[in-house]
């Protein structure tokens, strides 16, 4: 294995991001607390180029601002979908910069307090959502959209 690319994040030492890939962009996302968005172009040939998308998005303040949330890319709205305990999850554009969020009830309750991370998943052929929350409590699952 070789490293091709080294690149640094100048973060607090209070970070709790989580961090996922939109495929359809290019686009490594991290996000979580301190209320932080960074991207790096990862297409073929980019100079991956870090960027702090913090102060350039609207709506996202629930998603930024929790300690490892759970990301997940969905393939078929082309949005990043985050979950960060209770009942709601925050759909994040790209292209506007902007996340509206999406009130569903019963969810799984308050999420773990070393967050939530890779409990977090899309199935594309299901379109749905899982999380594990706990191991003491049953998985659940979300349809955004039929």
């Amino acid at each position: 294995m070789r490293l091709e690319h080294q690149f640094s994040v100048p973060a607090p030492p209070d970070v709790v991001w989580a961090a996922v890939i939109d495929p359809e962009r290019k686009l490594f996302f991290m996000m979580g607390g301190p209320g932080q968005i960074w991207a790096i172009d990862i297409r073929p040939g980019a100079k991956f180029a870090l960027k702090n998308w913090s102060s350039n998005v609207k709506g996202c303040e629930g998603l930024t601002h929790a300690p490892y949330p759970g990301l997940a890319y969905n393939s078929k709205e082309k949005k990043i979908v985050g979950w960060t305990g209770g009942s709601n999850v925050y759909l994040f554009d790209p292209e506007t910069k902007t996340c509206t969020t999406k009130e569903f009830s019963g969810g799984p309750g308050t999420a773990q307090s070393n967050g939530t991370l890779g409990r977090f998943r899309y199935f594309p052929e299901l379109n749905v959502f899982a999380v594990v929350n706990d191991w003491k409590q049953n998985a659940f699952v979300l349809r955004l959209s039929e």
